[in-house]
């Protein structure tokens, strides 16, 4: 009986080991969870500067349409004026009466296109149109230039 009894004493100290340890863990894991609160207000911390991040995103984008709306349609005037006011001292009336014919058309034409003006720029648009141009402009080129070889071989080989 005595036997029984240091077992069961033992296997009673085996337990209360393992439930101290088991209670170490449970303190661990509450004090590392976090609250549903938190987590919450952490969200709606994100959230907020998620949506500042987008305002100052779209008042990025918005300077940058105002910027090429100017460099598009009040650029090329203010680069005339000063080509003009740069001119005048170079160049006789009679070329400068022919120069003011041509500089008030494209006035004309710019005045028109600022009116019809609807804030937005399309420079970078034109400027992939373009390259887009400019592109098949050289492709057409390579492929005339590979007939043109076809011709002219040829006539140069033995």
């Amino acid at each position: 009986m005595k036997k029984d009894l240091d077992s069961f004493q033992d296997y009673k100290k085996r337990l209360i080991v393992k439930l101290d340890n088991c209670m170490k863990e449970i303190k661990k894991v509450d004090e590392a969870k976090t609250d549903k609160s938190e987590t919450y207000s952490l969200i709606k911390e994100v959230q907020k500067d998620n949506r500042s991040e987008q305002i100052k995103a779209q008042k990025t984008a918005d300077n940058l349409l105002t910027l090429e709306n100017y460099c598009e349609k009040y650029l090329p005037i203010a680069t005339l004026k000063l080509l003009q006011k740069i001119m005048r001292p170079l160049y006789d009336e009679e070329t400068l009466e022919k120069m003011k014919k041509h500089c008030n058309r494209f006035l004309i034409e710019m005045q028109q296109h600022i009116l019809d003006d609807m804030g937005k720029g399309s420079l970078f648009d034109n400027i992939e149109k373009i390259n887009d141009e400019m592109s098949n402009r050289l492709k057409l080129r390579m492929d005339m230039t590979k007939v043109a070889c076809k011709f002219v071989l040829p006539l140069n080989s033995p």
